[in-house]
């Protein structure tokens, strides 16, 4: 297997997984991966699943967020709706556009925030990019969907500390000695984010991403979650035509183990072919 950095326009930073021994011409079945507001690949579950799908003759496709701000220890995060919806779609065009992937065969994995941005950038897409499977790991579907505690803590680090940065480590930042913030100034797009609320909505303007959403899909989530309620979780999970069975309470929090969340997105990708 080989892992070669790349770039889109000179700012979407990618990295691709290529199986070992691949024919020349050979269409290959492929994964693509995108993280929460974080660090590169989440944590290691992206790069870890990615490695493991290459072990199997899957073409892997892992993106970074393009708004970070590294600085030794230090990673800043900005989030906007507009922005990561944007850069989303086209990153998923590219992958589609690659003359290695088989088009029939593409699966997507999406962490945290990236969860709630996927049926944007999805209803902007051309009806032929299709994902043929999906897998959600600990969803983000948007600020409305924080437990009071966390929606307390939030408040409390705009108004009453004056912060410039909400803190978002997690223990895996903190065993590394990194620290991960997010921009106070986009938690207003957090807010704004709501696919629940726009896919669920019966009028005009309505958020329509099922011409590009083959499924089935998977999630999973912790049974304690600190950012996204589990009724959220849930229900994102049904509008985008999950079935009970494919919604998966894990024991934890939002920072998933990468054993077990690897184990669940490899198992479903292979058992859906």
């Amino acid at each position: 297997m080989s892992i070669d950095e790349k770039t889109l326009d000179g700012k979407l930073v990618y990295d691709v997984y290529t199986p070992e021994e691949v024919p020349q011409g050979k269409k290959l079945p492929t994964v693509v991966g995108f993280p929460g507001l974080c660090v590169a690949h989440d944590e290691g579950k992206i790069d870890y699943i990615l490695r493991g799908m290459a072990g199997k003759g899957f073409l892997g496709f892992g993106f970074t967020p393009p708004d970070l701000e590294k600085y030794d220890a230090v990673t800043r995060v900005r989030f906007t709706l507009a922005g990561n919806t944007k850069d989303m779609r086209r990153a998923l065009e590219k992958v589609h556009k690659d003359p290695r992937v088989d088009r029939s065969r593409v699966y997507g994995i999406f962490i945290s925030a990236s969860c709630g941005v996927m049926p944007y950038a999805q209803s902007h897409l051309d009806a032929k990019l299709v994902l043929q499977a999906v897998v959600l790991l600990a969803p983000f579907p948007g600020g409305n969907y924080m437990p009071p505690e966390t929606r307390d803590y939030v408040t409390s680090q705009i108004k009453d500390n004056g912060s410039s940065y909400l803190n978002l480590s997690s223990p895996w930042d903190k065993d590394n000695g990194h620290e991960r913030q997010l921009d106070i100034s986009t938690i207003e797009d957090l807010m704004l984010m709501d696919p629940i609320g726009d896919i669920g909505y019966s009028g005009p303007g309505r958020l329509s991403f099922e011409k590009n959403f083959r499924g089935p899909i998977k999630t999973v989530y912790g049974a304690n979650d600190q950012w996204a309620t589990e009724e959220s979780v849930q229900r994102l999970h049904e509008l985008f035509r999950g079935t009970p069975e494919n919604c998966i309470r894990v024991p934890g929090d939002h920072h998933l183990s990468i054993e077990e969340s690897s184990r669940h997105a490899m198992d479903f990708i292979l058992d859906n072919p």
